[in-house]
């Protein structure tokens, strides 16, 4: 399911913004970590095109790094380096036994928006545009390919202090991948992590 540009300009989205915190949630650059799980949608399409039959696991551990400039108490930028996993095929191929794995990560720009909603906790929402890179390769296959897709997100934050946050995250990458090479699929990463404020 693709990310209409309506939507993703209805949510330029998040970081940091929650009464009591004001000096954490001011101008500034902040980088941080998450981790969690990878949830693809279609995740095997491109290695079935390819003549493997089999199962299909399409959840995977998934991790990013990022870094962003918060512009004042609601709006920012971010940008990482995500992986959001694999989506992995065990059967055969051409009648063989074979396994393989299609391996989607890239490289992320989103703007950035908060909204307190409860003393300290506040909601934040996010979109922007991801630069993918999949590659597919197992038994007698490899292919790869690159280029860019939309994403959205949102979640939770909770400040410890005036430098240290954590939150919670859903975040959705939008056509990863490519038909007619990799297959294409949507990529759900639910993850955990961890902001500090410079």
């Amino acid at each position: 399911m693709s990310v209409k540009p309506v939507v993703v300009s209805g949510f330029l989205a998040t970081v940091l913004g929650v009464p009591g915190m004001a000096s954490a949630q001011d101008a500034g650059f902040y980088a941080g970590f998450s981790a969690g799980q990878g949830r693809f949608t279609d995740g095997c399409a491109g290695l079935a095109n390819a003549g493997f039959v089999g199962s299909c696991d399409e959840r995977d551990a998934a991790w990013k790094i990022f870094g962003g400039y918060q512009f004042n108490r609601i709006f920012g930028a971010e940008a990482g380096y995500t992986k959001l996993g694999e989506a992995h095929m065990r059967g055969t191929r051409f009648g063989a036994p074979a396994t393989a794995q299609a391996v989607a990560s890239g490289f992320e720009m989103v703007g950035v928006a908060t909204m307190p909603v409860s003393g300290l906790l506040a909601v934040y929402g996010k979109a922007g545009f991801l630069r993918w890179d999949v590659d597919l390769s197992g038994t007698g296959i490899s292919i790869g390919d690159t280029g860019t897709s939309m994403t959205l997100g949102a979640g939770l934050l909770y400040p410890f202090t005036k430098r240290l946050a954590a939150r919670a995250e859903w975040q959705r990458y939008s056509d990863v991948g490519n038909d007619s090479t990799t297959g294409q699929s949507d990529v759900d990463v639910f993850s955990i992590g961890l902001v500090i404020k410079f």
